[in-house]
């Protein structure tokens, strides 16, 4: 089997890791950036970019903001159409300097992905799969479908699924908290009084998650619903029913389905959403974006702090090549870092 040396391997191309290597481009370290799809590939998202994920962009890569900024298959959102499950409705208006975009995330990570590719230090491999990852004292091996990678430092951005994660913790599914959610594409969806907007709507059917419109280009609409896994659980929840009685029936929204076309299939996925986990680090091994966990519990975003994760795992990494240090005792400063800006806005 192939062998390949590298200085960092970071394991999942989404954003955390993209944004792990962009922030390492600089850094004169060897770093392989490893996916098991080829790009772009779909997501499945709500596909809103908040402000917070474009600050973030605007850190990471004055190029990257730029090239998103000007990306010409996306919606700028003029507010936020917000509805209870009383009937009670508030609209948000956004102003300038803020923006939100509505960015199919399939396009966006491509973006992401692009700027990866443009700097030499960078070496890219989709289509690998990680099947197994091992820490030693002097070096850590992750064997994929395309050979056996070496490293100093991996940095796990692989997912709600992340193997690498499972070198930090065997047990982390059962100590993570997941929400779940059921999203589609739709075309001629009959606007509400607001148009160009990200709608949320709480509704009882859902308690105590909620329905999200957000408009897209070319008369598109992501639809989807969300809600914690435990409720669903619980209640013998079948999500996929739950969104077309929704649709079909509920009086916010029958007319304005009626006529409209879901396009592709109905997609489920989970969130690892924010539980106070700590396991994000070990010896020669970060965990970023959701394989750390870091979704907010309230919303189920997950971008912008997958991003920021990225930025944080970068910046720790090159101090672990400047102190030659990659134990797990050192890398708990990547931890304390995440805690510290990310902890407090996460537990309301």
């Amino acid at each position: 089997m192939t062998k390949l040396d590298f200085d960092v391997i970071i394991t999942g191309a989404g954003p955390s890791g993209c944004a792990t290597a962009i922030m390492l481009a600089d850094s004169g370290l060897k770093v392989a950036l490893i996916d098991k799809a080829v790009f772009p590939r779909d997501k499945i998202c709500g596909d809103g970019l908040t402000i917070d994920v474009l600050n973030q962009l605007k850190l990471i890569s004055p190029t990257l903001s730029r090239n998103i900024e000007n990306f010409k298959e996306k919606t700028e959102a003029e507010g936020c159409y917000v509805t209870s499950t009383k009937g009670h409705s508030s609209f948000f208006k956004i102003t300038n300097p803020n923006k939100l975009y509505v960015i199919e995330r399939a396009l966006f990570d491509n973006e992401l992905l692009k700027e990866c590719k443009r700097y030499n230090n960078i070496h890219v491999f989709e289509n690998t799969r990680v099947n197994k990852c091992t820490v030693s004292n002097h070096q850590v091996s992750v064997e994929t479908s395309s050979g056996i990678f070496s490293g100093k430092i991996v940095v796990g951005a692989d997912g709600v699924n992340s193997k690498i994660a499972k070198t930090v913790n065997p047990n982390r599914g059962k100590e993570s908290l997941y929400g779940v959610s059921v999203r589609a594409y739709f075309s001629n969806v009959v606007d509400s009084e607001n148009t160009n907007v990200i709608e949320i709507h709480y509704l009882k059917e859902l308690v105590p998650g909620y329905l999200w419109i957000f408009h897209m280009p070319n008369n598109k609409r992501n639809v989807g619903i969300g809600i914690d896994e435990k409720t669903v659980k619980k209640n013998g929840i079948k999500l996929g029913e739950v969104f077309h009685q929704i649709i079909k029936n509920n009086p916010k929204f029958k007319d304005r389905f009626a006529n409209a076309k879901m396009e592709g299939d109905l997609k489920a996925y989970r969130l690892p959403v924010f539980n106070n986990y700590k396991k994000i680090y070990s010896d020669r091994v970060l965990l970023v974006g959701d394989a750390a966990n870091v979704v907010n519990p309230l919303s189920g975003e997950g971008v912008g702090n997958a991003l920021r994760t990225g930025r944080f795992a970068a910046e720790h990494i090159q101090k672990c090549f400047t102190a030659n240090d990659f134990s797990k005792k050192f890398n708990k400063a990547y931890y304390k870092k995440v805690k510290k800006k990310m902890f407090p806005e996460l537990y309301r």
